[in-house]
């Protein structure tokens, strides 16, 4: 599946934000770290743009990732049961 170029450059600008703001990058990639969360929002904002024709994530959605991640990290929860969608 080809990648729309909106999710791209939402993508793209959430992580010149975050390399420009640690305390946020921080927050954010928490134990997962980077690859995990991008990896994450990248779903997301492509369940979004399908459904809405928008890839901007919601506070929820964020949070969302956030605490997947971190439990994944710490292993209380299974890789598959991180998100109730993919993209296949």
């Amino acid at each position: 599946m080809k990648e729309h170029i909106d999710i791209t450059i939402y993508i793209n600008n959430m992580k010149l934000f975050l390399e420009e703001n640690t305390q946020a990058a921080n927050y954010f990639y928490g134990e997962g770290g980077k690859d995990a969360f991008f990896m994450f929002v990248k779903i997301f904002a492509t369940k979004n743009y399908e459904e809405h024709g928008d890839p901007v994530l919601t506070i929820e959605q964020f949070e969302l990732i956030r605490s997947r991640i971190n439990d994944v990290k710490r292993e209380t929860v299974t890789p598959h049961t991180i998100i109730p969608f993919s993209l296949n």
